[in-house]
């Protein structure tokens, strides 16, 4: 009887394995970070400045402003920490990760009349990486039941464990021109070949620490769970730009990123395994496919920048309405319960997310006689989920410091803090998992002028 009732489990999990809710996708795409040390020391409030290799991510009309080639590198530190609340049980744990973030060129052409300035390159412009390790002991149901009973067993009453560790990136292969087309207005455009992966995996136990579930047939001593899911994203979308030279200081920077598809394949593989009081043991497994399509809405951005010799402040908004996202099942698939679960958060997505409008300040001072260049930057990105606190917005505080050591090479260098939080219910949680997420982001690179 036990080995049927494991079989069974077998068939009821297959449901839990693929697929990305909402939540998760939203997540996947909201927090993209970008790319470029200089922009990220002014908190991403780069639309109206974007005047080096950067501008191919935030604005790619501010490549008319480059007057001789450039190339620029930069690798990324992320130190995170996150800090879970789960029953009566608080649980911190740090990570790191260090990965190259980009490596692109800049060449201005020579024009008789204002500037033509191709750019082209690769970067990473989300950082896919977190982990979740806690547990707790969970006093309510977690839903744990096998199909074909009628009453939960071995689901309250236990000791939960969980680690979860994620990691991955969103990359662009990016290919971008500007132009002047006015004495005060240049144009540019950005087309972006995504790419990326993401290597997830989840390890979950439940134990009867206090015995509670010792009488046959419901003898349970432990359930172990084990995910593991490797994705690649695939896509591509374009982003067109405008700068307004306003007067000799003052700038006014627009774009428009076009509504776009990302392609989802996921390769999965999943096992678990019972312990029965009288040592009995059980074990399943399986392992599959699955692909989806994400489409993506419209981003609308603007921003305004000032400079001066000495100090430069700059502010940006961005606008995307989160309702408009979609999941969508690729050709030639059938409509079997998998989809029919993905497509039924296409009603949660219209239900429960709204537009958000972002924004970031950021300021610049550059220091008489040292080639020094002080960064400090604030963006904030409200969640896009409705009727949620204030305290689920992400916030980042960020410092930057750039030293010119001669008229072609100047070292860059940005730190970024950013803090939110989160609840999440993972499989077979009892409870949500209440999470206090601390990011900590380190850049360094150079830019080159030849």
């Amino acid at each position: 009887m036990k080995t049927i009732q494991s079989v069974l489990l077998l068939v009821l999990l297959t449901g839990l394995t693929f697929g990305q809710t909402a939540r998760e996708t939203i997540g996947t795409i909201e927090n993209e970070s970008g790319f470029g040390i200089r922009a990220a020391g002014m908190g991403n409030a780069y639309t109206g400045l974007a005047d080096d290799y950067s501008a191919i991510y935030f604005n790619p009309a501010g490549l008319a402003q480059i007057e001789f080639g450039n190339i620029s590198a930069s690798l990324y530190h992320n130190s995170f920490e996150n800090g879970i609340d789960y029953f009566t049980t608080n649980t911190k744990d740090d990570r790191t990760f260090t990965k190259l973030q980009s490596l692109g060129l800049a060449y201005s052409f020579p024009v008789v009349r204002g500037s033509f300035v191709i750019a082209m390159g690769y970067q990473k412009v989300n950082n896919l990486d977190f982990f979740a390790d806690f547990g707790g002991y969970a006093t309510k149901s977690n839903g744990f039941r096998f199909e074909g009973e009628t009453q939960n067993v071995f689901d309250r009453d236990i000791q939960q464990n969980y680690s979860l560790y994620n990691e991955g990136s969103i990359d662009n292969w990016s290919f971008a021109a500007a132009v002047d087309l006015s004495r005060n207005f240049s144009a540019g455009i950005t087309l972006n070949f995504i790419g990326g992966d993401k290597t997830y995996n989840l390890d979950y136990r439940q134990d009867d620490i206090n015995g509670n579930w010792n009488t046959p047939p419901d003898d349970f001593t432990a359930y172990a769970y084990n995910q593991n899911i490797i994705t690649d994203y695939t896509g591509f979308n374009a982003k067109i730009g405008g700068l307004f030279h306003i007067s000799d200081k003052l700038k006014l920077g627009t774009t428009i990123t076009f509504p776009y598809s990302v392609t989802v394949d996921e390769e999965y593989s999943y096992s678990d395994y019972f312990l029965y009081d009288d040592d009995f043991e059980s074990d399943t497994e399986q392992n599959g496919t699955f692909d989806y399509i994400i489409n993506i809405p419209f981003q609308f951005g603007a921003g305004l920048a000032f400079t001066t010799n000495l100090f430069t402040v700059s502010s940006s908004i961005d606008y995307r309405d989160w309702s408009q996202l979609e999941f969508e099942v690729p050709d030639n698939r059938s409509l079997n319960d998998d989809y029919s679960d993905l497509l039924d958060e296409n009603k949660i997505i219209r239900q429960d997310y709204r537009p958000v409008l972002s924004y970031a300040f950021g300021g610049e001072l550059n220091v008489p006689n040292t080639g020094l260049h002080l960064r400090a930057g604030y963006r904030y990105l409200p969640d896009p989920e409705k009727n949620i606190s204030t305290d689920y917005d992400k916030k980042f505080y960020s410092f930057g410091l750039g030293y010119s050591v001669d008229k072609r090479t100047t070292l860059n260098f940005s730190y970024t803090l950013g803090d939110w939080k989160q609840d999440f219910e993972y499989v077979y949680s009892a409870d949500k998992a209440y999470e206090s997420i601390n990011s900590q982001v380190m850049q360094f690179g150079l830019n080159y002028n030849f």
